[in-house]
Parts: C-alpha cells; structure tokens; sequence
C-alpha cells in the first residue's frame, strides 16, 4: 500500500497560515505545496527511523529552547547578569532553570505566537538593542522551533 506523505505537510502549511506564515504570499496554498502526483510516497522515503538525530516530537523547553537561550541570548554582554538586559541565568539548572523557563513564557503570546516578544525582539523589532538574531521563516531553525513551542504551548519537559 503505498502512503501520500502529503497530509502532514498540508496540515502543517495550514497551521503556518493560522499563525501568518503566508502573509504577503502571492497566489494560493494550491500554488505552494506540491500536487499529489509530485509527492514522494513511503515505499520511496526513507524510513524515520534510519535518519540519526530526527526527532518527530513536539518542541519542549528544556530539550529545544533552553540551549539556544544559553548560545544566542544568554550572553555576558546581552541578556546574561552583568549584561545590557539581564533577564536570563547562564548554564540554568534546578530552580534556575525554571526561572528562565517563567521569563521565556511570560514573553510569548499563545494566541497569537507571532507576536510574541521572545520572536519580534531576535528578528530585531521593537528596539532589540541586541540587533537581528534570528531570520523569520523556515530558514532559520531556531525561529521555527520557537514558534513551534510557542504554538504548541509552550511544554517545559
């Protein structure tokens, strides 16, 4: 039997346009994702299983966000103690940990996670005086996994 690989990106397209993704996009969704006749089918596809290091769950703090807090924000000039904008504790365990997790989340909005500030400020908006750290869209992973944990509610394990 052979499986359209199609449906989880089709659903994964319409959560991007729920959350804006499409916005200024010319044309339509049709235009966008390729035909059924164009899909990849599972006899062809690779299984998941022999792709080393893909992980197909949903992003949580600690394993998706937290690390890239601690490589991109969590800086001695940036948003570390002693820096412009303290707000998050560099190499957070325990408590601290959790600390960070509440500053996160009280910087993101669920309902319209686009707009959240823990998105606007790296792409550089609202006066970020760290400048552009992120790139919006599906070219930078981290933004992705961002919006994705932001989107799904933000699980902190």
């Amino acid at each position: 039997m052979t499986t359209n690989l199609l449906a989880p990106l089709i659903v994964s397209a319409g959560i991007l346009a729920t959350v804006g993704l499409y916005v200024g996009c010319q044309g339509s969704l049709d235009e966008i994702i390729p035909k059924p006749d164009m899909a990849m089918t599972l006899d062809a596809a690779p299984s998941v299983d022999s792709m080393p290091g893909v992980d197909m769950g949903p992003p949580t703090y600690v394993a998706d966000v937290e690390p890239v807090i601690q490589a991109s924000c969590a800086l001695s000039n940036c948003h570390a103690t002693g820096g412009n904008a303290p707000t998050f504790i560099v190499g957070a365990t325990g408590a601290d940990l959790m600390t960070n997790y509440m500053t996160f989340n009280s910087n993101s909005n669920t309902g319209a996670p686009m707009n959240s500030d823990m998105l606007t400020y790296p792409l550089g908006m609202n006066g970020h005086g760290g400048s552009k750290v992120f790139t919006m869209g599906t070219a930078d992973p981290r933004y992705m996994t961002w919006l994705a944990y932001i989107a799904g509610g933000e699980v902190f394990q």
